[in-house]
């Protein structure tokens, strides 16, 4: 993504620890959805497109270069995590 781009992204969670024998199966029916032409038409018609790849590990990755890319904008602020902005 280029500088002062900004995007959206959905990413389901779990517990640290979740055994990679309950991850896996979830994940390669994720992907399976995410693939279908069908789905993939639906997402186009709202101007989205999903990561072909949503291996948990770039998911972490993508995470991690979100909040490098918007940390210091939000640190600007003053907003503190948890404070209701009005």
């Amino acid at each position: 993504m280029r500088a002062g781009c900004a995007s959206s992204f959905n990413v389901r969670f779990g517990p640290v620890g979740v055994p990679r024998g309950i991850v896996d199966p979830s994940q390669q029916t994720s992907m399976a959805v995410i693939r279908d032409a069908a789905f993939q038409k639906v997402l186009n018609s709202f101007g989205m497109d999903a990561a072909p790849d949503g291996a948990p590990e770039k998911a972490a990755a993508l995470i991690k270069d979100a909040i490098a890319q918007w940390a210091p904008l939000v640190n600007l602020t003053g907003i503190e995590p948890g404070e209701i902005v009005k």
